[in-house]
């Protein structure tokens, strides 16, 4: 699975500009302004479907996508929060936890993990309001915490820093998930999801803000 985060697209895009090999595309795009725009892919393996939740806001970026796999199900959201948001932060993080709190009444005890760009977003209050662990533990970007993973299972899931043997930008989710995270998308380590499952998107790819992988 990936998380993508400023995917830049926009109604006229189709999903063929995008097409990454044996994955399946989910996206919602910004509506109304440039840029912004949430997408995730997940293997064609895997049993997924978009969820639809009531009194959704579209000119929040929050995507969640329902996926079966080893038996359960996970959910999985892709996040943005841009710099300079059209709307109030709370409304944003009340939206979180009312469309988790929905999903949930259907899957109880459904696993769920939400990464992306979380800029300035308060961090401790999602994970509070949520019961997330936040899994970041190291600067993304400069000196701050700007992109964010978290997820229900930190007993299943641990984070480990790699930056002396690949970029500053780079956590590492183990053993039983592995998650590759790339916070820029131009540098060469980062695109190694890119190089080895894109075939006519590259233009769109390098566009993209943030990536995570999770395997």
């Amino acid at each position: 699975m990936a998380i993508i985060s400023e995917t830049h697209l926009k109604r006229h895009h189709t999903d063929e500009i995008s097409t990454i090999r044996d994955y399946r595309l989910f996206r919602r795009d910004r509506l109304g302004r440039m840029r912004g725009g949430v997408a995730i892919y997940v293997h064609e393996s895997l049993t997924s479907t978009i969820c639809k939740v009531q009194d959704d806001p579209r000119d929040l970026e929050l995507l969640w996508v329902r996926i079966v796999m080893g038996g359960g199900v996970v959910l999985v959201g892709a996040l943005y929060h841009p710099p300079k948001p059209c709307y109030e932060k709370g409304v944003l993080i009340d939206f979180i936890e009312r469309s988790l709190e929905e999903l949930l009444a259907v899957d109880m005890g459904a696993e769920v993990i939400l990464g992306g760009d979380f800029n300035k977003l308060n961090v401790e209050e999602v994970s509070i309001r949520t019961g997330l662990v936040p899994l970041v533990k190291v600067p993304t970007r400069g000196g701050k915490i700007l992109d964010m993973l978290m997820t229900s299972i930190p007993a299943n899931t641990t984070s480990k820093s790699l930056r002396q043997q690949l970029d500053p930008t780079t956590e590492l989710l183990s053993p039983q998930m592995t998650a590759k995270y790339r916070t820029d998308l131009r540098h060469p380590q980062s695109a190694a999801f890119a190089d080895e499952h894109l075939t006519r998107t590259r233009p769109f790819w390098r566009a993209c803000g943030s990536l995570m992988t999770l395997a």
